[in-house]
């Protein structure tokens, strides 16, 4: 049946590069046609020979060419090398080779592999695979079906052509074509969270029109926090683009549209909407005025816009709770909720007592009871309207246990089981987590620490295997540190512990002859000196573009190579708002500043269309009314950094001045944008283009930070 051949042989093992690369894999059928010669594929301990018709990789649309290996067919899937699929997506890619382990960076996700095992781990969640990730010429190959049915991807083949196709799945209604927006497929969950993409469910988008530039003037809350919102405009609005985004956020962006808000941030606190922001997202070449919603939950929404235009509506959908039906098992016990316009939940565990909440928002339910139900976790379900908006249902528990969550259309299942972690606990007033050490001899000195910040995950890897002491699986936690502790054993004998958190933490760890004690400290606890680095735009938003150079990437491998310096130096502590190329709000940006960090630093690079032969320097900073009670202020550190860039550099000076600009606006520390050249001047571009170039550059931001802090001791609330 199958139209390809592939012969074992006896062979010396050929020498292929040294670099690890992912692959994905997908099934197919193939026509009768041959390579010009066969390939030797090296796996399972032996050389095997391998005849088929050449497969094409596109991407998004663009073939890539040049691969490392071409895709081949094994067991009736295609593999490809994935290195190149998931950065052309996106995506950073790890290679851990002591735990033979791949991370995958993406859409703000964590994704881990293993060689050789089922199983993946997607943000803390586990699930199986058809096929294992396994080594063949060196690459390691992954199944493509995780990635598709786990990432939103869209997976294309075409057996005339023999095209395999990767692509970023887009919502049919919302998505604007030139942006990029995962859509919201549904996932068995186990991290007590809903699926966090908001469903749009608008009858139209809204039609483009002509009107001169015009302004956001602001937010309406409605009265119950989560109906009906609007956002007001001075005069009719051209253009408005909404699309969902993981994390719960709703993104709306006005074009031909100047933010003149008197705020930037509207607090909801609702069981929906957590909050509303406002930004100005960009100036040129076309204002673009940006308002997020930052929900609780993945709910379903409406956006309309007003008949004159000045006036545009974010309508969320009311829920209803049909039904509440809860069933045992000798797998565990089910709770089967029923639901009107969207299946999202909110799943909290709670401890003294043990139970779950499950709270359904701006929803209703009519079934007001509470019923004994001796399952084999749960002994009581209750059933209540929690405030006017919010449908809650109860589980009070004889135990800890585990917990998924399952969708399937509109009913959501929530299952209760046998949690499989044992002797490992948290103390939430201490911030401590103990687990057993389980007779074995390990030392915290030699646990390993990977810091994922920016994906939000912590990770401590444990050189033994401490399965039978503490188990696997996901112990909840729910504060405003840990959304859970993930355990994990894996085939090299090591246990994992993967934190979720809920803000940057640092861990540290000590140990007695019984326990390992594992204590979460905010980095202003650990650290007296922090810097946030910014690397400008990212992901979707490329900056500019001339002369080969895109923005978003000479921004990021400037700000590397400044975090590269600050580390090898070891005085100063380093965090970057991204650390590969991804999307990050504006707001979110100064946002992460502001929590941890004790100087902000944005890194750009300039551009101008109408003139050619504009070069130079220019660095900014903004007046802020509490800047004398910051220790330095915003201007003198901007001064530092531009004297050192003109040094180092020695690049013409365009000064440093006063801008309101959003990532130094909203910043509550002293922040600092830097442009460090014009990548529209072909002579500096040129330079900038250079590692020589970015590396002065880098080496003059550092020298900068170093000189600040000479001179600066933070004022920390």
């Amino acid at each position: 049946m199958l139209k390809f051949l592939i012969i074992p042989q006896i062979s010396r093992w050929a020498t292929f590069m040294s670099a690890l690369l992912l692959s994905l894999c997908l099934c197919a059928a193939f026509p009768a046609r041959v390579y010009a010669e066969p390939l030797v594929l090296h796996y399972d301990g032996m050389a095997h020979t391998y005849v088929a018709p050449p497969i094409t990789l596109q991407i998004n649309g663009r073939t890539l060419t040049d691969l490392p290996m071409p895709p081949v067919i094994i067991n009736d899937r295609t593999l490809v090398p994935a290195r190149e699929t998931f950065e052309a997506l996106g995506a950073v890619v790890i290679w851990q080779p002591t735990s033979q382990e791949i991370y995958i960076g993406y859409e703000g996700k964590l994704i881990i592999l293993q060689i050789n095992n089922l199983v993946v781990n997607i943000d803390g969640v586990t699930q199986p695979m058809d096929t294992h990730p396994r080594i063949i010429n060196g690459k390691t190959m992954i199944p493509l079906r995780f990635a598709s049915e786990a990432r939103g991807l869209d997976v294309g083949w075409d057996p005339v052509s023999r095209v395999a196709s990767v692509g970023i799945r887009m919502p049919v209604i919302t998505q604007p074509p030139t942006m990029e927006s995962p859509s919201s497929v549904s996932l068995p969950q186990q991290s007590g969270d809903s699926l966090d993409i908001p469903r749009d469910i608008s009858e139209y988008k809204i039609p483009e029109a002509n009107y001169p530039e015009t302004k956001i003037t602001g937010v309406n809350i409605p009265d119950d926090r989560v109906s009906v919102f609007s956002v007001t405009a001075s005069g009719p609005i051209s253009k408005v683009d909404t699309f969902p985004l993981s994390g719960n956020r709703i993104v709306l962006d006005f074009y031909n549209a100047e933010m003149a808000a008197n705020r930037t941030s509207w607090a909801v606190g609702s069981a929906l909407v957590e909050r509303v922001r406002m930004a100005q997202n960009q100036t040129e070449p076309e204002k673009i005025t940006r308002v997020v919603f930052d929900l609780e939950v993945a709910a379903a929404y409406r956006v309309e816009i007003s008949p004159d235009r000045t006036e545009v509506f974010v309508i969320f959908e009311s829920n209803i709770v049909n039904s509440v039906h809860f069933h045992t098992n000798s797998q565990g016990d089910y709770v089967d909720i029923s639901l009107n316009s969207a299946a999202a939940v909110n799943i909290i565990h709670l401890t003294n007592p043990d139970r779950i909440v499950i709270d359904v928002p701006y929803a209703t339910i009519s079934d007001i009871s509470t019923r004994q139900v001796n399952g084999r976790f749960v002994r009581e379900m209750r059933t209540n309207q929690f405030e006017s908006y919010t449908a809650r249902i109860v589980l009070e528990l004889n135990q800890k246990v585990s917990h998924t969550v399952v969708t399937d259309g509109l009913t959501v299942t929530v299952r209760i089981s046998e949690p499989t972690f044992r002797n490992i606990e948290y103390d939430e007033d201490t911030k401590t987590i103990t687990i057993s050490k389980g007779g074995l001899n390990v030392s915290a000195t030699n646990i390993v620490h990977y810091d994922f910040y920016d994906f939000k995950k912590y990770i401590l890897s444990l050189p033994a295997d401490l399965s039978a002491a503490i188990g696997h699986g996901e112990y909840m936690v729910h504060d405003d540190y840990l959304q859970s502790i993930a355990i994990q054993n894996n085939r090299s004998g090591f246990t994992e512990l993967t934190l979720n958190t809920r803000r940057t933490i640092v861990a540290r760890v000590t140990d007695d002859h019984a326990n390992i004690y594992i204590k979460l400290l905010r980095p202003q606890e650990v650290y007296n000196r922090i810097v946030v680095i910014d690397p400008g735009h990212g992901g979707r938003a490329d900056g500019a573009a001339h002369f080969g150079l895109r923005e978003k990437d000479l921004n990021l491998s400037i700000a590397q190579k400044v975090m590269a310096l600050i580390e090898q130096d070891g005085r100063i502590k380093a965090y970057a708002t991204r650390n590969s190329d991804v999307y990050v709000e504006l707001i979110d940006r100064s946002t992460f500043g502001n929590d941890i960090g004790d100087l902000f630093i944005s890194i750009h690079n300039n551009a101008s269309d109408r003139n050619p032969n504009a070069h130079g320097t220019e660095t900014y900073y903004y007046n802020h009314s509490f800047d004398h009670l910051l220790g330095i202020t915003g201007k003198e550190a901007a001064e530092i950094l531009h004297r050192r860039l003109l040094e180092r550099l020695g690049s013409f000076d365009r000064r440093v001045e006063h801008k309101n600009l959003s990532v130094t606006r909203e910043s509550t520390i002293p922040a600092v944008l830097l442009e460090i050249g014009f990548i529209s001047n072909e002579e500096e571009a040129a330079r900038l283009a250079t590692e020589a170039y970015q590396q002065l550059a880098a080496q003059a931001i550092f020298d900068g930070i170093i000189e600040i802090f000479e001179v600066y001791t933070p004022r920390r609330p």
